[in-house]
Parts: structure tokens; C-alpha cells; sequence
């Protein structure tokens, strides 16, 4: 675990920490960043997040499609060999 030495929050990995730091203690201290910029800068990462999920369920659900149309080609081709070795 890594210690913020600023304010004593724990977090499990560097990149996070570091996240930390560049949204909460270098917003503050810079004027030109402030909490507008700190809040403009979670509300993006919120879109984004949203836009992830939102791709994510298409995905699943895309997957979800190719899975049943294998299994129905699966049970074509199944149907063709046992009809390919039936003596004529």
C-alpha cells in the first residue's frame, strides 16, 4: 500500500496515488487549476467511464449473438455429416 504524505489516504497502486495527487493537491495549489478544474476533470472521467460501460454492454450482448449463432452453425454442421454418412 502507498501513503499519500500530503493527507495520509492509502491506495493499492502508484498510478492511483499519483491520480490523487495531480486532482486533489496540485489542483489546490494551483490558481489556474483550482476546483473548477479538479471537478471538470472527474466529470470527463465520468463520461468516459459511462461511455465504457455503455461499449461493454455492447460487447456483451454482440458476444452474447456470435455465441448462438455458432452454436445454430454447430448443429447445421452436425446435421450435414450425419446426412453426408448415411449410405444413398
Amino acid at each position: 500500500m502507498l501513503k499519500c504524505e500530503i493527507c495520509g489516504t492509502m491506495y493499492a497502486t502508484y498510478r492511483t496515488m499519483v491520480d490523487h495527487f495531480n486532482l486533489v493537491h496540485d489542483a489546490a495549489r494551483l490558481p489556474s487549476r483550482g476546483a473548477e478544474a479538479w471537478l471538470d476533470e472527474l466529470t470527463s472521467r465520468l463520461e468516459e467511464n459511462k461511455g465504457l460501460r455503455t461499449e461493454i454492454t455492447t460487447l456483451r450482448e454482440e458476444n452474447k449473438r456470435l455465441k448462438e449463432d455458432y452454436g445454430r452453425l454447430l448443429q447445421k454442421l452436425v446435421r450435414l455429416e450425419n446426412l453426408m454418412s448415411q449410405p444413398r
